[in-house]
């Protein structure tokens, strides 16, 4: 018996995507599904059908309230790194700005008449 994971998204970000490990009697639709594109529909459908029947025992309304409740504990944790992060964003810039001697709308200020003419 092999182990198939999965990754089922609960929330629009990637990062908070819950990992399932389901226990499938073999890796057979990853096997089919390889190399298909739209085909996969029809080629693979006793196998995609196993592994749904699988995903349904583990992907619950109860699988989903818990990843929600996860990912609304950790909203302050992600507001806090998005604030921190646009304020290093904001440091650099004016770091850049500073460097190269740019106005707000980043084109180059020059000093003295002699550059400027160029």
């Amino acid at each position: 018996m092999a182990t198939l994971f999965l990754r089922i998204p609960f929330s629009p970000t990637p990062q908070y995507d819950t990992t399932l490990e389901l226990t499938h009697p073999s890796p057979d639709f990853a096997h089919c599904a390889t190399g298909r594109t739209f085909s996969v529909t029809w080629a693979c459908r006793a196998q995609r059908l196993a592994m749904n029947t699988c995903m349904n025992g583990h992907a619950n309304r109860e699988e989903e309230d818990k990843a929600r409740e996860d990912w609304f504990a950790t909203v302050g944790d992600r507001r806090r790194e998005k604030e921190e992060a646009d304020r290093i964003n904001e440091r650099e810039k004016k770091k850049h700005h500073d460097w190269w001697e740019l106005d707000e709308n980043g084109k180059r200020v020059f000093k003295n008449e002699e550059q400027g003419t160029r």
